[in-house]
């Protein structure tokens, strides 16, 4: 069965285009507020062996880009956005958009299991650098047939 993430609607069909980005933003901001929530909550990380300091560096890299172009001067943004998304990422290997949004053609980020699916995924343009191609979420095509 398909899990949603605690705070975000499952009701419905895709919100009307004018409602749509306040729909976003408020699904990915509870999101973000769970996460440090979850972060002070845990005990330990048994998965630091597991972490590819390559890939770490190249994602830290491209975060900052991305965030000094989409948000300068809001360093505390910055350093929240940077600590959940490296969480989100690396530690609890979980996708950047929350299970069950919602997106405007109408399908979902599925989690079956520990397994996420993304609708959007295969939308990257091919060579250029995207946080999303370090997001742990599959691209939806290859969710199992009859989940």
């Amino acid at each position: 069965m398909a899990e949603v993430a605690p705070g975000v609607s499952d009701n419905g069909p895709a919100p009307q285009p004018g409602k749509r980005h306040r729909y976003l933003a408020n699904q990915v901001a509870e999101y973000n507020r769970q996460t440090p929530q979850e972060i002070k909550s845990r005990d330990s990380v048994d998965v630091i062996a597991d972490i590819d300091l390559e890939v770490f560096n190249e994602f830290t890299l491209l975060l900052t880009q991305y965030l000094a172009d989409n948000a300068p001067g809001q360093e505390n943004l910055q350093r929240y956005v940077r600590l959940t998304a490296t969480y989100l990422i690396f530690i609890a290997r979980k996708p950047l958009h929350p299970p069950g949004l919602l997106f405007a053609d109408g399908q979902r980020l599925t989690a079956h299991g520990n397994t996420f699916y993304c609708p959007v995924k295969s939308r990257q343009l091919p060579g250029v650098p995207s946080v999303c191609q370090y997001c742990v979420s599959r691209d939806i095509s290859e969710m199992p047939t009859g989940q």
